[in-house]
């Protein structure tokens, strides 16, 4: 209705002045280049967020799951530091080995598939936000000029370019407490270094943060045992050792980038980034009891550890109406993740040892994965009536999991230790052709066209070993190619105001099954006649979407204000759809439709007095309507992961005070909706409650410096935001549930030169 109801306003009414305007009392437009082209987000026919460095750090948002939590469209799926899965517009990325939301560092994609055994697999990497240039978040398919993976949206993180003419630095520090945990701190810093006058330059960037624990580790004396399904009461049992505060993480970056320009036309960019990120436990309690710990029989720490490297080269050089571009880049990434698995082993091999339960109870997984990406692309450069990108994408990924749970209180029993041994070599290739032209048919109208061929295999190996595995050597390969189209229908009846309607293809490459034993002392077979099947396809194939949005951009109030909407319909195929056996193991096919229905609506609007007024509210009802094979998720109900309602509402204010101080204060809150999430099946736990968390903050600026005083969740309110999915194998007992961080006030401070 909102594109309508603009539609039918009299000339020039969404420019309606109210007095004389300054560019002081305008909207900044931000500068953006998600059509691989310079464009600012109200003239590009996409629905998009794009986000400052400035306007992060006045926010003091320093992660991309902060961000996310505040754009309407995008839910996410936490489990802790660096284990975050996103979703944008209902397509959830429960199922299947690889995600639905691309991930890119600049131009290079950093969200790799893996194997769906594998902790790693699908999540995004947690870089600190300091020191960019923007954030842009795009919804809806970006099949075309993005590719695999992007079929629900795209996250892009755009990094600032060394500047070849001034020296400069900053450096930033904060520190905060935690309610009910301990002292959090942090440290920024960047230095921008021209070593040849407009021809050389580096810029260095690097970030050292701790965050405390806030989940207690408790180990018991006499760890009752389960009754039938029911967990025993844990939390009354005599308390052997108390570990406070155990979930602390800690994390260290660096990025380096060395632009040379030798020509005007020519510019060569390598650049480097490095991240590492240790936690001392999972954040995550135990339901039942509900407490702020997780209960153990034995000792058993739960640490990771996840370390990422990006080596890229990024070649660009202009013609007199032509920019070729070349972009290479190298990735590699290793975890290691530790579970305390006691009660997972009760359910799967029966009582053992002295107390019935294992005294060793823990599995490892050791991951690392190794990617080559180039893109080549040619764009036209200059301002005419047809417009046009083109290019080519080859990617080479490799991956090695390895999975292992070493019981010694199954030798008396079984005479071995091995209740679980997988290793999995798995390598994806994929090759890709795009294009996309624009076209100004008429002053006011403009037709966007795109295609992209694309084509993948993957290779696939599974050496699986113990008590609890389907013993033996699997291997084999599969592929799949196809088209992905986009077109795009704008108009602009004034320069203030712009519709569209867009009806656009994505998809996300298939993968492998882990063989789920049916029989041995761990027998699943039951479970697959309870379904009514005979075991699971040993792969499973693509899945797509078609998406057709209308949308709308406008500027009011002489450009005090921006309002943004899209409303949007997807029709999803073949669907990668989860299923999770009653023995606790899980598997994916492509065995449903679905679809996904809703709104985005995002205003920003300059009050007067120094006041900024930003509103966002998504709305998404997205369900299956078929399922050949019964998953996870009931026909007609929400899909996992995905809220009904997210809004935000943030009031911001800023006011000079005297000479070149100036005071300004923020206040935020964020309303996310309840979800399913099915990761614990079968334990009963498999909805987040919805949740509305209050930010605030108030700071300080006087010419080189700023200083902020801020309280993170101020009413200290309790949101889960995941379930966690057991590395050995789920249990009916309990579930292992993720939190957000207890109020935390803190204080930060920056100085430049």
């Amino acid at each position: 209705m909102l594109p309508v109801i603009l539609a039918g306003l009299p000339g020039g009414a969404w420019a309606q002045q109210q007095g004389p305007s300054t560019d002081g009392d305008q909207l900044t437009e931000i500068v953006i280049t998600a059509e691989k082209r310079v464009s600012t987000v109200q003239q590009t026919p996409i629905s998009i967020t794009a986000v400052s460095g400035d306007q992060l750090s006045k926010e003091g948002i320093t992660d991309v799951g902060r961000l996310a939590s505040q754009v309407p469209g995008i839910a996410m799926a936490s489990e802790g530091p660096g284990r975050t899965q996103f979703n944008i517009r209902g397509l959830s990325s429960s199922g299947g080995s690889s995600p639905t939301v691309g991930f890119y560092l600049d131009d290079v994609p950093v969200t790799p598939p893996t194997s769906q055994l594998a902790s790693a697999g699908k999540v995004m990497i947690d870089p600190d936000l300091y020191d960019l240039a923007r954030v842009e978040i795009l919804r809806g398919p970006q099949g075309t000029l993005y590719g695999a993976s992007s079929m629900g949206g795209t996250i892009r993180l755009i990094t600032n370019d060394p500047d070849l003419e001034h020296f400069s630095g900053r450096v930033q520090a904060g520190v905060s407490g935690t309610d009910g945990g301990g002292v959090n701190y942090s440290g920024n810093f960047m230095l921008n270094v021209p070593i040849v006058s407009d021809k050389l330059a580096l810029r260095l960037v690097g970030t050292e943060k701790y965050n405390s624990g806030f989940i207690d580790r408790i180990v018991t004396n006499d760890f009752p045992l389960p009754n039938g399904t029911m967990r025993g009461d844990v939390a009354g049992a005599p308390v052997a050792k108390v570990h406070s505060n155990d979930n602390d993480d800690r994390t260290t970056g660096f990025r380096a980038t060395l632009l040379f320009k030798p020509t005007e036309d020519l510019s060569i960019e390598p650049a480097i980034f490095h991240q590492r990120l240790t936690t001392g436990a999972l954040s995550a309690i135990d339901m039942p009891p509900g407490t702020m710990a997780h209960y153990q029989p034995y000792d058993v720490p739960e640490s990771s550890l996840q370390a990422f490297d990006d080596y890229s080269l990024r070649i660009k050089y202009d013609l007199s109406n032509i920019s070729l571009q070349s972009i290479t880049s190298l990735l590699r990434g290793s975890s290691y993740v530790k579970e305390d698995d006691a009660e997972s082993q009760y359910f799967a091999f029966g009582p053992m040892g002295p107390t019935g339960l294992p005294t060793d109870n823990s599995t490892t997984e050791r991951h690392s994965s190794h990617q080559f990406n180039q893109e080549l692309r040619v764009s036209s450069n200059d301002d005419s009536i047809l417009q046009w990108v083109a290019g080519g994408f080859y990617s080479r990924f490799s991956d090695h999991l390895l999975v292992r749970n070493t019981v010694n209180d199954l030798v008396p029993i079984y005479g071995t230790a091995n209740a679980f041994t997988d290793v999995e070599p798995d390598s994806l290739t994929q090759q890709a052709l795009f294009g996309e032209v624009n076209y100004q048919f008429l002053p006011d109208w403009k037709a966007t066209v795109g295609l992209r061929y694309f084509h993948y295999r993957f290779e696939y190996q599974q050496n699986a070993d113990g008590l609890a595995a389907q013993t033996g050597t699997f291997s084999g390969a599969a592929g799949a190619y196809g088209l992905t189209p986009k077109f795009t229908l704008t108009y602009t009846p004034d320069k203030n105001l712009l519709f569209y309607a867009t009806a656009s293809k994505g998809y996300r490459p298939g993968g492998p099954n882990l063989p789920i034993p049916t029989s041995g002392v761990v027998d699943c077979s039951s479970s697959y006649q309870q379904l009514g099947i005979k075991t699971e396809p040993s792969t499973f194939g693509p899945d797509a979407v078609w998406n057709y949005e209308i949308g709308e951009k406008a500027k009011l109030l002489d450009g005090r204000m921006t309002l943004n909407s899209s409303f949007y319909y997807i029709d999803w195929q073949r669907i990668q759809l989860q299923t999770t056996l009653a023995c606790g193991y899980f598997f994916t096919a492509n065995s449903g439709k679905a679809y996904s229905e809703g709104a985005e609506v995002e205003a920003s609007v300059k009050l007067g007095g120094g006041f900024r007024l930003n509103q966002s509210l998504g709305t998404t009802r997205s369900a299956l309507t078929d399922a050949a094979l019964p998953g996870n998720s009931p026909i007609g109900q929400q899909l996992p992961d995905v809220p009904r309602w997210t809004a935000t509402t943030s009031l911001e204010y800023s006011r000079d005070i005297a000479g070149d101080l100036t005071f300004s204060a923020l206040v935020t809150n964020r309303f996310v909706d309840a979800q399913y999430d099915y990761s614990a099946v079968p334990a009963s736990y498999f909805q987040k409650p919805a949740y509305d968390l209050v930010d605030m903050r108030i700071g300080l600026a006087g010419g080189s410096w700023t200083t902020s005083l801020y309280v993170d969740n101020l009413f200290d309110r309790r949101a889960v935001t995941g379930i966690n999915r057991n590395v050995a194998q789920n249990n009916p007992y309990y579930a292992r549930v993720f939190i957000n961080r207890p109020r935390t006030i803190g204080v930060t401070a920056e100085t430049e030169f």
